[in-house]
């Protein structure tokens, strides 16, 4: 079993829903080399042993995931409960489109997540949406077939074999990714905010946040993860510029 998965969930609800449950998973291996396995290029990547499965859930989905998924209860007759789900064995990295929905979905296993979705606004921060059948549209052209690719989207494997096409084109955008832990790398920053995204400076760029504000944040631990690291960077990047300060012939001061 490779240890790099694409991973996909549909569930009972949306992300405002916590104590959502998975209905359907898929998933497909990914090797980065035929001699290297952890050496990785557009290249180089290609797709393994691929799974999906259906659940029956505890509870009935809500209408806003019906209208996203369309399984009906009678699709999910004599499954396995969704309690039941369990990664693959050896797996270290998840590959997703806002993969945390998923992750968390399974009940936040200890893997590493990388996010095209937030490495596609990284590389092309002027598309339009960033949905992954938009970028779809986009990188592999309005046709007839990009139509028929992306017909049953939302169908987790069909979404998995659909971000593997778009992890292909983040690849070739950036050759210099030339491992799964650059990849990781990348998404982490890529992940990072670059404008505050909460509270009464919603939308200001965090160079201009005040340091008081950042570390209040920070002491309380309101807000995303991410938001933390990237309100750490800067107070980090400031206080390395206070100390760098040319302050000028000491016995003049």
């Amino acid at each position: 079993m490779s240890h790099v998965i694409i991973f996909d969930t549909e569930t009972t609800g949306n992300r405002d829903h916590p104590d959502r449950e998975v209905i359907e998973s898929a998933w497909i291996a990914l090797h980065g080399g035929q001699v290297d396995p952890d050496g990785l290029s557009v290249f180089s990547l290609y797709r393994g042993d691929s799974s999906r499965r259906l659940y029956k859930p505890s509870k009935p989905c809500s209408f806003g995931s019906l209208a996203v998924h369309h399984i009906l209860p009678n699709d999910l007759q004599g499954c396995e409960p969704s309690s039941s789900f369990s990664l693959p064995v050896g797996v270290q990295y998840l590959i997703g489109h806002s993969v945390d929905f998923d992750w968390e979905s399974i009940g936040k296993p200890d893997v590493k997540r990388i996010c095209t979705h937030a490495m596609s606004k990284a590389i092309w921060p002027t598309a339009d949406s960033h949905s992954q059948s938009a970028l779809l549209y986009m990188l592999e052209g309005v046709n007839s077939e990009t139509r028929d690719q992306l017909r049953n989207a939302h169908s987790a494997l069909t979404d998995c074999h659909n971000n593997y096409t778009l992890l292909r084109h983040i690849l070739s955008a950036k050759p210099d990714i030339t491992s799964w832990s650059a990849l990781y790398s990348f998404s982490e920053h890529a992940r990072l905010p670059t404008h505050m995204p909460m509270g009464r400076n919603k939308g200001t760029p965090i160079t201009q946040i005040e340091s008081g504000e950042m570390e209040w944040y920070l002491d309380r631990r309101v807000g995303d993860p991410y938001m933390w690291k990237a309100f750490e960077a800067e107070l980090d990047r400031r206080r390395g510029a206070f100390l760098n300060e040319d302050w000028g012939d000491e016995e003049s001061v």
